[in-house]
């Protein structure tokens, strides 16, 4: 199994670094990366937003601290 570490917000990135290891006789891959907040579709144009712990923790305390939260999501600029 190799670790590889990438800044690149692509997912052709973990997918090119999985084809490099396997042809390599590598069992696996493990790819870090920062997550990007970048919107794209999940299931039938259904939009993710990537995000880390932390603010994912954000999101939940602002969601407990208030009655009435809001969403607002849009591609970042």
């Amino acid at each position: 199994v190799v670790l590889c570490f990438t800044t690149s917000p692509f997912d052709t990135a973990v997918s090119s670094a999985a084809s490099y290891v396997k042809r390599a006789g590598g069992l696996g891959v493990i790819v870090a990366r920062h997550p990007v907040n970048i919107l794209r579709p999940c299931l039938d144009d259904f939009p993710c937003v990537v995000v880390d712990y932390e603010l994912g923790t954000d999101i939940l305390l602002y969601i407990r601290s208030t009655e009435s939260p809001v969403v607002k999501i849009q591609p970042s600029r």
